[in-house]
C-alpha cells in the first residue's frame, strides 16, 4: 500500500512528459509528496522488512510506474471513448495474461468454492471491477489524470477506517496525523487557483490547461 502511493507521483510526472495539457504546480507536488507522506504514517506500524524487500519493493514500484502508464495513455488518446468499452478492454488485457498464469502457477487442487469465495469473486467483479473501473474512467474523461490519481492516497485510508468501524482494529494517533496529512495533500492537489482560463476549456482541478 505505501509503495503503490507512489502511483499519483508517477501519474505526474508522465503527465508532464507526455501530456502538455497538464502542468502541476510547485504547490501540487508538495501534495503529492505530502499524501505519500501520510499513506506512510498510517501503514508505518505495519512494514517489515524482509530478505526479499529490494526485490518486491522494484517490482511494486515497477507495477505502480505501469498503472500510471495505464491512465496518462487513455486520458491523451481516448478520454472521449466510452467508458465501458475502455474498462473491459483494460480488464481484458490485464485479466487474460493474469488468468494464463494462474493456470500455471495456482494450485488450483486447493481452491474451494463456498458461499464466501463465491460472494466475495462476485462482490470484487461488480463492485470492486465494473463499478469502480467504470466510475474511474468516468472521472478520467472530465477532470484530470493527476486529480483523478489521487484515489490511491484515499483508498488506504478509507480501509483503514472500515477495519476500525467493521473488525474492531486498532486506530493509532500516527494514523489520525497521517490521514490529516493526506487530506492536507489532496487539497493542495486539487485548489483552484483565481486565474482565468478558457471559456471553452475549464481549468483543471489539479493542472494548467494550455490552450493553442
Amino acid at each position: 500500500a505505501v509503495l503503490f502511493a507512489s502511483f499519483p507521483l508517477f501519474v505526474a510526472l508522465l503527465s508532464v512528459l507526455l501530456m502538455k495539457t497538464e502542468k502541476l504546480r510547485p504547490r501540487g507536488w508538495l501534495g503529492l509528496v505530502l499524501g505519500f507522506a501520510g499513506v506512510m504514517m498510517i501503514f508505518y506500524n505495519s512494514l517489515q522488512i524482509s530478505p526479499q524487500f529490494a526485490l518486491g519493493s522494484g517490482l511494486v514500484l515497477a507495477g505502480s510506474f505501469f498503472s500510471a502508464l495505464g491512465v496518462v495513455i487513455p486520458k491523451r488518446h481516448f478520454s472521449q471513448e466510452n467508458v465501458f468499452v475502455a474498462t473491459a478492454v483494460q480488464m481484458t488485457a490485464g485479466g487474460l495474461p493474469l488468468l494464463l498464469l494462474a493456470i500455471l502457477f495456482e494450485p488450483f487442487a486447493a481452491v474451494a468454492f463456498t458461499h464466501k469465495t463465491i460472494g466475495s469473486l462476485l462482490y470484487l467483479s461488480i463492485f470492486g471491477t465494473v463499478i469502480a473501473f467504470v466510475g474511474y474512467y468516468w472521472l478520467l474523461s472530465r477532470i484530470g489524470a493527476v486529480t483523478t490519481s489521487l484515489m490511491a492516497f484515499i483508498t488506504p485510508m478509507i480501509a483503514i477506517y472500515i477495519g476500525v468501524s467493521f473488525f474492531q482494529e486498532s486506530l493509532t494517533s500516527l494514523m489520525l496525523v497521517g490521514s490529516a496529512v493526506i487530506l492536507a495533500g489532496v487539497y493542495l492537489v486539487v485548489k483552484r487557483d483565481k486565474f482565468a482560463g478558457s471559456p471553452r476549456e475549464p481549468v483543471n482541478d489539479a493542472s494548467e490547461v494550455i490552450v493553442p
